[in-house]
């Protein structure tokens, strides 16, 4: 939550606790907490219009009625900060970016998840700013819009290019594991592994493309399946790259996996935020996934080998 929100309303809890006869109308501080929930409100009304180009069906046009909604909001509390509701057009893009890399479901969580925690400071001002209750109702009921636009058109996904980056590296370090046990030389397992790791970026990229283009349907998914590809090939290196400097093959496997660790904490951080669960539980189910993928690999093989008398 902005932190101008917090101060100015504890300013206004201090003021009011010492006795002060407010002045009539709303007290400066009130009137800062009105102009940031109408940069807040102007923000996602041009965010939610961005989405809602993107989204098709009933979500979209959710999405572009709660954007309505929202703009008379921010146009309706311009009476008290004299100002007209203008988007900050860097957050708007920062936001449009995002939602292109981790998906629409992603923002709209986030950007919900900020409103509702501003909305008790804003309901606070109820009381010199008659318009702040017909605006707090309004957000409730669109942050259940908003929850219901996620579950449409398979948006409860965690976003086309972190589903593919979550397979790359559960590929990744299931392969190196199952190479690991079936070859003898270290040189031959980075070099199988480089080769998967590039397999798996591809397969990134076609996921990416694929998810984008039968959610949308009016994008252009080249953008998607270009970041999926970079996003990937930047996992495999870092899972890989142990495997080119010194040590023995699983030592370079530990540190492979703590690689691993490190991106598996990133993707956790937007699953949590979309699915609203805890993070250290979807981080560990995440880990503990990928130690079972590697688990089986490093099984099936030795199985395998065992099965047709193969040794070293």
């Amino acid at each position: 939550m902005d932190e101008n929100i917090k101060n100015s309303a504890s300013q206004m809890e201090y003021r009011s606790g010492s006795g002060e006869t407010p002045a009539k109308g709303p007290r400066p501080d009130t009137v800062k907490i009105v102009a940031e929930m109408q940069k807040r409100e102007a923000m996602a009304s041009a965010v939610y219009k961005f989405l809602a180009r993107r989204v098709t069906g009933r979500g979209g046009e959710m999405l572009m009625r709660v954007a309505g909604e929202k703009s008379v909001n921010a146009e309706t509390l311009s009476r008290w900060t004299d100002k007209k509701g203008k988007a900050p057009l860097l957050k708007v893009w920062g936001w449009r970016l995002l939602s292109r890399l981790f998906g629409s479901s992603f923002v709209i969580s986030r950007l919900e998840a900020g409103e509702a925690e501003a909305r008790p400071y804003f309901a606070a001002t109820v009381d010199e700013i008659p318009e702040a209750a017909s605006v707090s109702e309004s957000g409730e009921k669109h942050r259940i819009q908003l929850r219901e636009v996620i579950n449409l058109e398979g948006l409860r996904g965690i976003g086309s290019i972190v589903t593919g980056l979550y397979s790359a590296v559960l590929l990744i370090t299931g392969s190196l594991a199952g190479f690991i046990t079936a070859l003898n030389d270290k040189r031959a397992v980075a070099v199988a592994g480089f080769c998967t790791g590039v397999a798996a970026a591809l397969a990134a990229a076609v996921t990416g493309y694929s998810s984008q283009k039968a959610a949308t349907g009016r994008q252009r998914p080249a953008g998607a399946a270009f970041s999926a590809f970079v996003l990937g090939v930047i996992a495999s290196v870092l899972l890989v790259a142990p495997f080119f400097c010194g040590g023995g093959a699983w030592s370079s496997m530990m540190v492979s996996l703590l690689a691993a660790a490190s991106v598996l904490a990133l993707l956790a951080f937007f699953a949590s935020v979309v699915r609203q669960e805890t993070y250290f539980i979807v981080f560990v189910e995440m880990v503990l996934m990928t130690i079972g993928v590697s688990l089986a690999a490093m099984l099936a093989v030795w199985v395998a080998k065992a099965w047709f008398g193969l040794n070293g």
